[in-house]
């Protein structure tokens, strides 16, 4: 079984998963935030953060019906010689759904055919999906199943939500379930696997499941994974030397390529509202509230030195 660290918009960059597959490890498949067409261009930031020297990332492009940006994407990706592409059918993001992309496209059949009609074209790329139930009603990925299982996907992770329900509400593992028996591609399953008995709880109800995707877990406990993978826990003081390691080179490349000190800044701070979430809040809040690059090291290290 492979375990996949999932697409997170603001998180998973170029940057944090080079760190984490070099310190931490344990996971087999990394993907880049989806690539869209904007106004006729991709955005300069999807471009950046394509992998140059990530063997173990997969790009990955968001689901629409648009067969002009289908082309774009696919055509600017081949000609950076990517051999597989991921396709995202599931995020939930309002001004993602509002614009019938994601999971906005999923009560459509007729769009998705569209879509998957133009992929085949490209007969030599390889093919995933990231999928979601619905966008409002878990009965839509019946509709949709004959036209997945119809398609070469080399693999299909679907996360067992609607897309309306976003990141909250109960996980419906019998309608997983359900899909897994009658989906003819290796499955993944995606949503609140956050510790090495989450995984074995998903292994056993699931054992036909070709691999687990993680992603808010893995911002809380960047080595959980690995360790599971390891079968060993690491020590309190690598979990320390580990997370000082990333989070001060996370700071070192976000101020260099950012504009400015407090962009950088605003971003590393979104990292602190996951880690470790059982740790001290005063502590957490001195992270969140610095205001210099210098402060927040130092607070930092303070958290650290508590783990």
């Amino acid at each position: 079984m492979r375990f996949h660290f999932a697409p997170l918009q603001g998180f998973t960059d170029s940057t944090f998963r080079q760190l984490h597959h070099d310190l931490y490890g344990g996971v087999d498949v990394y993907y880049t935030p989806f690539v869209r067409v904007e106004r006729g261009d991709f955005r300069k930031r999807d471009i950046r953060e394509l992998p140059t020297d990530e063997p173990y990332t997969v790009p990955q492009i968001i689901g629409t019906d648009k067969e002009e940006e289908i082309v774009m994407m696919t055509d600017m990706l081949v000609g950076k010689d990517f051999k597989e592409i991921n396709v995202n059918l599931g995020c939930p993001f309002p001004l993602i759904v509002r614009k019938g992309m994601g999971s906005g496209m999923l009560p459509y059949p007729d769009r998705v055919k569209a879509m998957l009609d133009v992929m085949r074209r490209y007969g030599d790329v390889k093919w995933s999906l990231k999928i979601r139930l619905g966008l409002e009603s878990p009965e839509e990925i019946d509709s949709l199943l004959p036209l997945i299982n119809d398609f070469p996907f080399t693999e299909v992770t679907l996360h067992p939500r609607v897309g309306k329900a976003q990141y909250t509400g109960e996980i419906d593992y019998d309608a997983f379930g359900k899909f897994l028996a009658s989906c003819k591609h290796p499955v993944v399953y995606n949503g609140e696997v956050k510790t090495s008995e989450d995984i074995e709880m998903m292994k056993n109800r699931f054992p036909n499941i070709s691999g687990i995707m993680i992603g808010r877990g893995l911002l809380e406990r960047p080595e959980f994974v690995a360790e599971y993978v390891n079968e060993k826990e690491i020590t309190p003081q690598e979990r320390k030397s580990k997370l000082k390691q990333i989070m001060n080179k996370m700071i070192e490349i976000s101020v260099e390529r950012m504009n400015g000190d407090e962009q950088a800044l605003a971003h590393i701070r979104e990292y602190w509202n996951y880690l470790y979430p059982e740790a001290e809040k005063r502590l957490r809040k001195k992270v969140i509230k610095a205001n210099t690059v210098a402060k927040m090291k130092m607070a930092m290290s303070e958290f650290i030195a508590e783990l």
